[in-house]
């Protein structure tokens, strides 16, 4: 469909229709749910023929308040302050108007604030429910403070239907960022899983080669698990993986990636870091597991074995990655047959 001209106000109920039907199609187009929101208030205004739109989510975990707000200031700038939390006007926003009893609400005249909540003109007001089939998960709102121009019932009408447009979006792609989450995520632990770490360690070793910085992984193998779950059932087990994993990530770093493979087996990927220092951070995570009630509760120790493996100057990187991870499943097996024969870390 060829993109149409933006409304003014004064266009046709049916024209203005048209142009919100294109304008459902690039909102659905939207990348993320930043993407949409900036697409909405950036342009929304000209399909529906007001000077400004602004989104107010409801705060999931307390209702009585929005999570900021996402639109147009009085100068006609883009502002995202959706990190502040805002009480909501229970005037305007009563519990009625998040309960599917109210199409859109009209304020004739309403003080019109700025992010400072201090008062920047009055004009029309009209606010309507972001409802996305289930529930309403916050509100647009659409002034004309700019221009002054009375907002009509078709006006009200056209911000209405773009509402639950924008609703029924935001929610699409909320869902499709937890979908990818999951995707990304082991389920027992919450680590990336082995198909997104492997994605992350072939980004790395490419960032490494360009940057010429020093690389290192380390693989990292439970001891005992299988005679945890013989003796004590796998809820034991899965207590154990999931006290384990709870010590790589605490003791890594903001930019190191920890991931597990499968079954008993994980890998951290330690950014701009030689052997020697990855070394020292193992060491924290093993402190880090002695003081673990949930892996002390089913295991004596030691708790797990890690071989680690730098990354060498040459060689495609495909070939580099295979390379990388086969030195460090070495490293870890042979001290995995230290730990078997009664040495320690």
């Amino acid at each position: 469909m060829e993109r149409p001209e933006r409304a003014d106000g004064q266009a046709s109920l049916a024209s203005r229709l048209e142009y919100l039907h294109y304008f459902h199609f690039e909102l659905a187009a939207a990348e993320s749910e930043d993407s949409l929101c900036r697409t909405l208030v950036a342009e929304g205004c000209g399909y529906v023929g007001v000077d400004r739109l602004g989104l107010w989510f409801l705060d999931s975990e307390d209702a009585d308040w929005f999570r900021g707000s996402f639109g147009i200031d009085e100068e006609g700038k883009l502002r995202d302050e959706r990190a502040s939390r805002v009480r909501r006007d229970r005037q305007i926003y009563d519990d009625s108007f998040f309960r599917r009893r109210v199409q859109f609400r009209r304020l004739e005249g309403n003080a019109i604030y700025d992010d400072q909540q201090r008062v920047v003109g009055h004009g029309d007001l009209v606010v309507a429910p972001l409802w996305n089939g289930r529930e309403s998960i916050g509100a647009l709102a659409a002034d004309n403070l700019i221009s002054g121009r009375r907002l009509s019932h078709d006006d009200c009408q056209l911000v209405a239907i773009l509402a639950r447009m924008v609703g029924l979006q935001v929610t699409i792609k909320r869902n499709e960022r937890e979908l990818q989450r999951m995707a990304a995520e082991d389920g027992l632990t919450g680590l990336l899983n082995r198909a997104t770490g492997m994605r992350v360690l072939e980004q790395q070793i490419a960032i490494a080669r360009r940057t010429s910085m020093p690389l290192s992984i380390a693989f990292v193998d439970l001891d005992g698990l299988k005679r945890i779950n013989d003796t004590r059932g796998h809820a034991a087990g899965d207590r154990f993986i999931r006290g384990v994993a709870a010590a790589l990530d605490a003791v890594r770093r903001t930019s190191d990636v920890v991931c597990r493979m499968g079954g008993d087996e994980f890998m951290m990927i330690f950014p701009d870091t030689t052997a020697r220092e990855a070394e020292q951070i193992l060491r924290r995570a093993r402190e880090t597991s002695a003081a673990s009630p949930d892996v002390r509760a089913v295991s004596a120790g030691p708790w797990f074995s890690a071989g680690i493996a730098e990354l060498e100057s040459e060689g495609e990187i495909d070939a580099a990655l295979h390379e990388l991870i086969r030195r460090a499943d070495e490293a870890m097996y042979y001290r995995k047959r230290e730990h078997q024969t009664g040495r320690r870390y």
